[in-house]
């Protein structure tokens, strides 16, 4: 993928003065065609001009795409919004750094990438690309679509995951610059937990997500009791991690998430009342708390209504758990609108 010149600052300017105006996206798209950049300059207007469920058009829009991947203009699986690219889902065996790098020269407006490793070899290559990525890149996503979760370690000493050598790589390396990092479907151990720990506190990554992880979330997380605090830190989501009341107690209790605002648990099922116990006990108040899904009754109900667990401007989702009319209404009368079920 070959640089192309760049986009006039003034037409990028115009946009983004008016995001929600098409005129200065179709001005942008003549000067494409200006350029020879026909299928880029149809993408644009495609996107600007359909309605969004007009599937003729949509159709149109990824055959456009394809091309564009084709031709070397753009590379991986790109998402376009209106025009640009704002997003890239790419396997590091399949595009290199250098047509990522390229790729966000040419769209002003991407931000965010997804990396997935389908196994050892694809692992160790995303391990080596992070230190590439595109200083463009506010949100980091990695995810680790291997269909088999263990693999044996190079040592032979014990059973490890490809993504833990992803977190000593985010250990080594920590990506600066990054607003926000996930990690999706990844085998989680202890190690791994602490190097992405220290990947966080060291580029100051104020989000950070943890989706369907798999196995042994909660030694890790329990460590967070003892561990020094991320105080850059203010979202964290384990959602679908599996994680439990002694782990959220130990994690709760240190000061690692002392400065953090946001938490979701969701579908954290091993949970349950002692769970919601352990988050009314711990003296934390959240600007958002997500707990949908967590196993939680009428007694771990109770506990989150008798506990400061919200600021002033706070809200709490609990529904899908098996709360009670009572518990309902207390968690109404101590939260009014600001509880939702």
């Amino acid at each position: 993928m070959s640089d192309r010149a760049p986009i006039p600052e003034p037409l990028i300017a115009a946009v983004r003065a008016d995001p929600e105006a098409n005129a200065p996206r179709l001005a942008v798209a003549d000067w494409l065609e200006g350029q020879g950049r026909r299928q880029r300059a149809l993408l644009v207007r495609l996107q600007c001009t359909h309605e969004w469920n007009d599937l003729t058009a949509m159709e149109a829009e990824s055959r456009v795409v394809e091309s564009l991947v084709a031709s070397g203009e753009a590379c991986g699986t790109p998402r376009y919004e209106r025009g640009f690219a704002t997003s890239l889902f790419v396997t590091w065996n399949r595009v290199t750094p250098e047509q990522v790098a390229a790729f966000a020269r040419a769209e002003p407006f991407f931000g965010s990438m997804l990396i997935s490793f389908l196994d050892i070899k694809e692992a160790s290559d995303a391990a080596r690309g992070l230190a590439l990525r595109p200083p463009a890149v506010r949100e980091l996503v990695l995810c680790d679509t291997m269909e088999s979760e263990v693999v044996a370690a190079d040592d032979g000493a014990s059973a490890s995951y490809a993504c833990c050598a992803l977190a000593r790589a985010l250990a080594a390396a920590p990506p600066r610059g990054v607003e926000k990092l996930d990690l999706m479907s990844c085998g989680i151990e202890g190690d791994c937990v602490g190097n992405v720990l220290h990947a966080v506190r060291e580029a100051r990554i104020p989000t950070v997500g943890l989706y369907q992880a798999r196995l042994r979330v909660n030694d890790g997380f329990a460590a967070l009791g003892s561990a020094a605090p991320l105080p850059d830190l203010r979202a964290l989501s384990l959602q679908e991690t599996g994680l439990d009341a002694a782990a959220i107690r130990a994690a709760l209790a240190g000061p690692a998430l002392r400065d953090l605002l946001s938490l979701s648990l969701y579908q954290c099922r091993e949970l349950g009342d002692r769970g919601a116990a352990a988050i009314a006990e711990s003296g934390r108040a959240f600007e958002t708390l997500d707990l949908r899904d967590c196993g939680i009754g009428e007694e771990g109900a109770f506990a989150l209504a008798n506990a400061p667990i919200l600021t002033d401007s706070g809200r709490l989702q609990v529904g899908w758990n098996p709360i009670g009319e009572r518990a309902r209404k207390k968690l109404s009368d101590r939260f009014g609108e600001r509880v939702r079920f």
